[in-house]
Order: structure tokens, then C-alpha cells, then sequence
């Protein structure tokens, strides 16, 4: 293992997917979540072979064999039964039943993942809050590949009381936590933009750490870049 991972790195840092299928999807919506479960496995795979600590949390073959659901929330309005409540409210006392010794986050997707470990720093683990975002400061950072710090995270899920995140969906139309976070003042400390390019954007390329895209891309091609890296 060369010196780009950094202790920091190989003992600090978890990576983590969340992507569960539900019983009661419909047949096409779960047959979509089994095809990302077989994307995300592949990029689990990918970090565990590197000797870094991934967990996926899904009942199929999850490292965590529990899939994301959200008794404890507010039933009147199940649209935010979402994978942001979840993130804010259940994630953080489930990882700290079943991993120790983490202070750091990475949350990867099936579209967004780590590409270039040559482009990692310990500088981005000095934020609460780290995500790709393709404005100046202020702007939102993409929580969909991301880092949270363990504390910031304790904070959040303690200060972000239910009604106030039920009323943020009820007025935004979604519950996404990385809007919220920025919107009701979460992120104090913003990375500047260069370091946050370096972390990931929108772009699969070899330029960045990773990447997170919400269009459509090339996996297959995307994992090709491994090679790359190793």
C-alpha cells in the first residue's frame, strides 16, 4: 500500500453505502434497487480489496444486514420516509453498534464514488462537512458522496428535531439533508472551493478524488479508472 493512504485514512475513515431494497416496493422499483445493490457491491469490493473499512447497510448482503426504515418518524407524511431522515435520525447509533475506532465518513453511492486515491488529503478531514458542489461558497455540497465527522453528526441528529425537519420537506417538497443543512445553518465552516474540486464533482474523471452525478454516466466505464489507481 503506497503512502497515499494515509494512516488518517486506513484508521480514521469509514465508507459507508445505505442503499436498501424494501419488501413492499413495486416490482420495476426493486428490480432497480437489486441492479444499484450490484453496483455498490462492486465498489464495496473495490475499497475492502484496498484495505480500507466499507460497510453496506441492506438486508440482501449487507455487511450491516438492516435495510434503511423509519419507525420513529412522524407517519403523517411518508413521502419523507427518505433516505436523508434516515441519515440524520437512525445511521449514526446503528455504524456505532457494529464499527469502532471511527472519527469520519465517506458516503458513497452507485453514482458516486472514489476514483483517485492519488488526489486524497487528510486536509479534507478537517471539515465538519465535505461534498462536491460546482459554485462559490455558500453553495450546497452534495451529500450524496460526501464526509461527516462522527461529532457533527451527534449534533445534527440531536438538534434537528423532527417537526423542524417534517416542515422543511412540507415546504421544499423533499427532505434532502443536504439542503437542510445548508439552508438552516448546519455547515459553519465551508471548505474552499478548490479543496472541495479536488474531493469530487459531477465529472468521472482521473482529476478528483471521486465524483457524485445525478445524470446519467457510464458505470462500467467509471470503474475502468481503477486500474488507474492501484
Amino acid at each position: 500500500m503506497t503512502d497515499k493512504f494515509t494512516r488518517r485514512l486506513r484508521e480514521e475513515v469509514i465508507f459507508v453505502n445505505t442503499n436498501g431494497c424494501l419488501d413492499y416496493q413495486d416490482p420495476s422499483t426493486q428490480i432497480n434497487c437489486l441492479r444499484r445493490l450490484e453496483k455498490t457491491k462492486k465498489v464495496h469490493d473495490y475499497l475492502t480489496s484496498l484495505g480500507l473499512r466499507s460497510y453496506r447497510l441492506n438486508p440482501i448482503d449487507g455487511d450491516i444486514p438492516l435495510v434503511p426504515f423509519f419507525p420513529s418518524h412522524p407517519q403523517d407524511d411518508k413521502n419523507f420516509y427518505n433516505n436523508s431522515a434516515f441519515l440524520i435520525y437512525d445511521l449514526l447509533p446503528l455504524l456505532d453498534n457494529f464499527v469502532d475506532g471511527w472519527t469520519h465518513m465517506i458516503l458513497y453511492q452507485y453514482d458516486g464514488f472514489p476514483l483517485n486515491f492519488d488526489h486524497w488529503t487528510d486536509d479534507f478531514l478537517d471539515y465538519d462537512y465535505m461534498g462536491p458542489s460546482n459554485g462559490g461558497i455558500g453553495t450546497v455540497m452534495c451529500g450524496g458522496f460526501g464526509i461527516r465527522k462522527h461529532y457533527w453528526m451527534s449534533k445534527v441528529s440531536r438538534e434537528v428535531s423532527k417537526k423542524e425537519y417534517v416542515e422543511f420537506a412540507r415546504k421544499h417538497g423533499h427532505g434532502n439533508d443536504d439542503v437542510l443543512f445548508h439552508e438552516l445553518g448546519y455547515v459553519k465552516d465551508y471548505p474552499p472551493l478548490e479543496l472541495r474540486d479536488k474531493f469530487a464533482t459531477a465529472e468521472v474523471s482521473l482529476d478528483h478524488f471521486g465524483f457524485h452525478t445525478n445524470q446519467g454516466f457510464d458505470f462500467d466505464y467509471a470503474t475502468s479508472l481503477w486500474k488507474h489507481t492501484k
